[in-house]
């Protein structure tokens, strides 16, 4: 049976005031059968494709799989028919899927998965899930042995060339002119949008899953639905993973956003799991594997029933939303048209309130903090840790969008507002840059390559454009900066091809502007020397130095950028005023003196007042087990590097 939400714009909703569409006579005369869920409606199908067969059957004869009237011999065999996977295989991915990949992204349904998986219901599992399934743990295996790096559930898998790449084709095939929108085909394209590596095939598939997402109602509150709680959840994990990555492929690539807040009402997911969820508790006579998410250990230092394993995931979906409002509230052409006659006072100052909110509200265990990033470089063992750092980027990245459409063009007057956006941006770039400067490679599996690559790439265009600055104590940190952050990029070149055209296209835009990258260009040697030195420096521990200004009064005040990089206290607002055309910006702009001006090479914070008194209290009890979190999410922003090249043209 087919089924596809029925929009309110649609007419049936209001022919279904008067017309009772799940009365079966009215649906034998329509062809089909309309249920409604709470508000919505919902159109089911019968699939005549079928012509009375098993779905899994007709699906394998359709694609020459298996011969007309060739039988499915069982689960094994059936897994095998769509994959190429024996049994041993596929159970030792399956620990690595849920113990490293889950975590990150909760979009399968695990306890009703792992039931089919185990053949305890009446369907397999799903052919495009399993290859998706699949193709992710060996891409997280692939990378791991690139980096001369095992992991501890791969002892029966034996490697073969391509391997990831033959199964996320795989799910293409069985996804491909076959489209007819249910849950599990949105799942699998998620993963494989999350972890493949080639960017054709994503780039292909994209355009599917934002339409298949809607055409299910995920969008749509499913809280009145009659279905079980454990589906709405489903619905709930798998719509916002889609929406996080609407947010930050928008930003990546430059394009508009396809999902827009005033069509959802869908609530978060849940930040916690129970413990039968994350640990796969044997309920019956099973003895077979057992697939946690988290070492049992750790996990009994939750002290609850429930387990928060989920919090960086929702947290993440929080941050995508202010992205989606910047990006919707900035840079498209009606809201820049709109900054040029109104100015843009309010919008920047109510997406910084939601920054400050959004840091001020992180749970303790994904606080950054001086202790946390000095424990960065523990090789990817404690990915709570590195959530903490990779949200840290993300958040940076919010700053410089917000901030970067301010700073003056080459050749324009330089104000006390272009300077406030510059000495944000600066120090957002180099915090970003430091912290990522610090990460091992796994800590940049654990998410997409949106939240990964993207930050330390933006980041390196504000570096850029310092790099330019007259001032050269200005342009010397800058310049220091950007060999750090083109050092980060060449090192995750061995993660992804793209990473390697990313790196190819900063060394042409510093080529561009002039800027010495001789010292830039390491051996591997080199970086080896220098990773070395890097962990026995304490410089960590020293304080940079911050500025206070001075106003024409002579009262000390604060920087903008130290309020919106730390939020130390209660009332930390962004002073926007100047930007626009707006009398009373004007006015502003006039009354500042030049000693309010202030070089963006002098505005760093130092780790102490990054872990600010206003920043939420670090909690031991729940840091220690939250740190064995099992966490990978990784992918490639779609032809990033063609469009980042693009943009910093433009300065």
């Amino acid at each position: 049976m087919r089924t596809r939400y029925i929009g309110d714009m649609s007419p049936l909703p209001f022919l279904a005031r008067k017309i009772n569409f799940e009365d079966a006579r009215i649906a034998s005369k329509i062809g089909v059968k309309i249920k409604r869920f709470g508000q919505s409606l919902v159109l089911y199908e019968k699939d005549e494709t079928l012509d009375g067969k098993n779905p899994n059957q007709a699906l394998l004869e359709e694609l020459n799989i298996i011969q007309p009237g060739e039988t499915i011999k069982g689960l094994n065999d059936w897994i095998y028919k769509v994959a190429g996977v024996d049994k041993m295989t596929s159970d030792s991915l399956m620990k690595i899927y849920f113990a490293y990949i889950h975590p990150g992204l909760p979009v399968v349904n695990k306890q009703l998965f792992l039931k089919q998986y185990r053949g305890e219901t009446g369907e397999y599992p799903s052919a495009p899930l399993l290859n998706a399934i699949f193709g992710a743990a060996i891409r997280y295996i692939e990378t791991c042995h690139i980096n001369g790096d095992k992991i501890s559930h791969e002892h029966h898998i034996e490697m073969k060339e391509g391997w990831s790449e033959k199964l996320f084709e795989n799910l293409i095939t069985f996804v491909k002119g076959r489209y007819w929108p249910c849950i599990s085909t949105v799942q699998a394209i998620v993963i494989g949008q999350n972890h493949r590596a080639s960017l054709d095939e994503k780039m292909a598939s994209g355009w599917l899953l934002n339409s298949a997402a809607q055409d299910l109602g995920l969008h749509r509150s499913s809280e009145c639905w009659d279905i079980p709680d454990s589906e709405k959840e489903t619905r709930r994990r798998v719509w916002w993973s889609v929406y996080i990555m609407d947010k930050w492929s928008a930003a990546s690539t430059g394009r508009p956003q396809t999902i827009f807040d005033e069509d959802c009402d869908e609530s978060y997911p849940s930040e916690s799991a129970d413990w039968d969820e994350v640990m796969d508790v044997n309920t019956g006579e099973d003895n077979g594997p057992r697939y946690p998410s988290l070492d049992k250990n750790v996990a009994q230092k939750a002290k609850s029933e429930n387990i928060p394993i989920y919090q960086p995931f929702v947290q993440l979906v929080k941050l995508s939303e202010i992205l989606g409002r910047i990006l919707q509230g900035l840079y498209t052409p009606l809201a820049k048209k709109h900054s040029e006659k109104h100015g843009s006072d309010g919008v920047v100052t109510y997406l910084d309130n939601a920054l400050s909110e959004w840091r001020s509200a992180l749970p303790p265990a994904l606080q950054i903090s001086s202790i946390n990033v000095r424990r960065l470089d523990g090789h990817g063992k404690t990915p709570l840790l590195s959530m903490s750092g990779l949200m840290y980027l993300s958040y940076c990245t919010l700053l410089i969008l917000l901030h970067r459409p301010f700073i003056e063009k080459d050749g324009g007057q330089k104000t006390r507002s272009s300077q406030s956006s510059l000495s944000i941006c600066t120090s957002a770039a180099t915090r970003c840059v430091d912290i990522a400067e610090k990460m091992h490679y796994r800590d940049f599996l654990l998410v997409s390559w949106n939240f990964a690559i993207y930050p330390v790439f933006t980041a390196a265009l504000i570096h850029i454009y310092n790099a330019a600055n007259p001032d050269s104590i200005v342009s010397d940190v800058a310049k220091s900066n950007l060999i750090k952050a083109a050092g980060v990029i060449k090192r995750l070149s061995k993660l992804s091809s793209a990473a390697g055209r990313l790196y190819e296209v900063l060394v042409q835009l510093m080529k561009l502007r002039k800027i010495d990258i001789d010292s830039c260009e390491l051996s591997d040697q080199e970086e080896e020397e220098t990773a070395s030195i890097k962990k026995k420096k304490t410089s960590w521990e020293r304080k940079k130095p911050h500025t206070i200004l001075t106003n024409t009064k002579g009262k000390k005040r604060r920087t903008s950028d130290e309020y919106s990089i730390h939020e130390s206290d209660g009332i930390c607002k962004i002073s926007d005023v100047g930007r626009g055309n707006t009398p009373s910006s004007r006015a502003y702009m006039n009354r500042a003196s030049p000693t309010e001006t202030v070089s963006p090479s002098m505005n760093m914070l130092s780790d102490s007042e990054v872990a600010s008194t206003h920043s939420t209290p670090s909690s031991m009890n729940n840091g220690d087990w939250i740190n064995g979190l099992y966490s990978q999410l990784q992918s490639e922003s779609m032809f990033l590097f063609l469009y980042l090249f693009f943009v910093l043209l433009l300065f």
